[in-house]
């Protein structure tokens, strides 16, 4: 089959509104992104704790019909929750091990995930630095913000308390996204 190539314009004839437009867009997939791997994580962790009581369940029956029921029904129900949050837990870590690294199934995903990220950072730089896009500059500079203030972490240096002027304060990072990309 023949493939055609889709011709974009050359990036010069981009003006800043466009820039910021496909940053917003961009944005909004890496957001998209987001919420379905946190949907995936959750389904995972309310599957297993299903699988946890669904398996007790098997096991109370099992008792139920066998000859020393009293004895073992006692044993067997004292487990449930605890089992099920065994369950949750182990999922939890395992969920944890696969974002850190140490386990290479979702490389892929996690890939992906920052792909997105960085196609969105890079139309927000174009329309910031190539153009001096007024809100495209105003989100890099709560980024930067932001980043600082996780970098210095546990010091006892607040960023927004040096950087911003006294009355003003730094909006998340969202809800600056969710003004900034309504149209002025």
């Amino acid at each position: 089959s023949m493939s055609t190539k889709i011709l974009l314009p050359d990036e010069e004839d981009l003006t800043g509104e466009e820039c910021f437009r496909r940053a917003t867009e961009a944005h909004k997939k890496v957001e998209a992104y987001k919420e379905a791997v946190e949907i995936r994580k959750s389904k995972e962790q309310f599957d297993a704790m299903s699988k946890q009581f669904e398996r007790q369940q098997k096991a109370e029956h099992e008792m139920l019909t066998s000859p020393t029921k009293k004895m073992k029904e006692v044993k067997v129900n004292k487990h449930v929750n605890k089992n099920a949050g065994i369950a949750l837990v182990r999922t939890m870590s395992k969920q944890n091990r696969e974002e850190s690294g140490t386990k290479s199934r979702n490389s892929t995903a996690k890939n992906e995930g920052e792909e997105l990220e960085n196609n969105s950072r890079m139309w927000l730089e174009k329309a910031a630095f190539d153009h001096m896009h007024p809100r495209a500059l105003t989100l890099i500079g709560n980024n930067a913000l932001e980043e600082a203030n996780h970098t210095i972490g546990n010091s006892k240096l607040d960023v927004d308390e040096i950087i911003v002027s006294p009355g003003h304060s730094k909006i998340e990072n969202d809800k600056l996204w969710e003004i900034l990309s309504q149209p002025p």
